[in-house]
Order: structure tokens, then sequence, then C-alpha cells
């Protein structure tokens, strides 16, 4: 009438699992949550049960952790932007780490070609670069470590820029006027950086003007001294 109580082991050391549970009267089935190790190939483990002399068992293949995402902070890049590339095991990378391969289609795309995850680590962020292009290119972002493969797709746009205004063709020394660069389309998810420069050492203009996603202008000041 009090439930009963039921001896737990394992046929490895390195799984996680209470020495015993307890079972309260009338119940039939219990949860039982362990905590597999970590390994670098398939390993087939054994759980087993005793209460008394009766015993059952039960068979659990641990795996090794491989690749479960591959997730770009933004996915449609301008050109010469950049974002950050997430890189997701399914648990934790086994002792040595992991080494993921990175490739791509197109050729529009910078990144290092392998990113390493750490022993313990279930993931590391990768920077990608989008190159200079003159159409917008579609990319497919491939990672792979070996067992795993994954691909993600993502767009490289050309900034076009359509104008470049200034508040004032004439200022005296010292005096400041507005520049505003407009785009031909709206700025894509990454926004758009506009390099600016002037052939006149008196003219003082920011080197990049960011223009963020989905708009179609921004505006920078002109110093002159």
């Amino acid at each position: 009438t009090g439930g009963l109580t039921v001896g737990l082991q394992s046929s490895d050391s390195r799984i996680t699992l209470p020495d015993q549970i307890s079972i309260t009267a009338g119940t039939k089935l219990l949860e039982l949550r362990i905590l597999a190790p970590v390994v670098i190939r398939n390993t087939p483990l054994t759980v087993y049960a005793n209460f008394y002399g009766t015993g059952s068992s039960t068979d659990v293949l641990v795996v090794p952790s491989t690749l479960s995402a591959l997730l770009p902070e933004i996915n449609d890049l301008a050109a010469g932007a950049s974002t950050s590339v997430v890189v997701r095991l399914t648990g934790p990378a086994a002792p040595g780490g992991l080494d993921v391969t990175l490739s791509e289609t197109s050729g529009s795309l910078t990144f290092p070609s392998v990113v390493h995850i750490a022993e313990g680590q279930s993931s590391n962020v990768v920077v990608v670069k989008a190159a200079n292009v003159r159409a917008p290119i579609s990319v497919l972002l491939h990672a792979s470590d070996g067992h795993s493969q994954l691909a993600v797709p993502m767009t490289v746009s050309p900034v076009d820029v359509a104008l470049l205004s200034l508040s004032a063709v004439s200022v005296t020394g010292g005096a400041t006027a507005t520049g505003t660069i407009t785009l031909g389309a709206p700025a894509p998810g990454s926004g758009a950086e506009i390099r600016i420069s002037s052939n006149q050492s008196a003219v003082n203009v920011p080197a990049v003007v960011h223009i963020p996603a989905g708009a179609t202008s921004a505006s920078f000041v002109i110093g002159s001294t």
C-alpha cells in the first residue's frame, strides 16, 4: 500500500541517473529522465531496473552531436554588408570539438571555410560578408560536419545610388551643409553602406553613410574648414 522503490543501474558510468526511484501506490507508469554522455560515435548503452530480484532493462543508443541549424541573422544582404550566422548542433560537441565546413554556390559571400565548435559547446558564430554585385544573386550557404549537411538560402543585392543632393552648393569656411543620398530601391535586410569621399581636403564628409533596411534615403553632414 505504500508503493515501492526500484533500483536503477546502467552499463556505462557516464550516464547520469538516480540510484533509485519511488513509485507511489496505484501508479503503473513513471517517466524517468536520464542524461546521456557526450560521445564521438554511436554508443549502445543499457539501463537496468531492479526490484527484489526482479529486473528489467532497456537499450539506449547514444549518438554524437551533429548539425541541427544554420541561422543567418539577416538573409538578404546588401553588397559589401556583413551578417552573423549561428552554426548550431543537436547537443554539446564531443571531446576535441567539431569542425563544420562552410561553402556557398555563387562566390558572392566570404567567410571562414571551417568553423570550430569547441568541446562541450553546442554552437558557434561566423561572420559572412557579401561581395559587390551588379544584380541580385540568390545564394545557398552550405554547412557540413562530415555526417550531416544543411543549406540556407540567402540573397545578395546591389546598392544603386539614384541621387546625391546637397542643401547648399556654396558654404563659407567653418559652416556646414546637409547631403542626402537616395537609393533607386529600398535598402535590403542588412541596410546599405554607402561610401562617401571628397576631392577637396577642406571639405569633411563621413567615410560611410548607413541607410537602414527598407529605407530609400539618408542624410549626412558636410563640414568645411
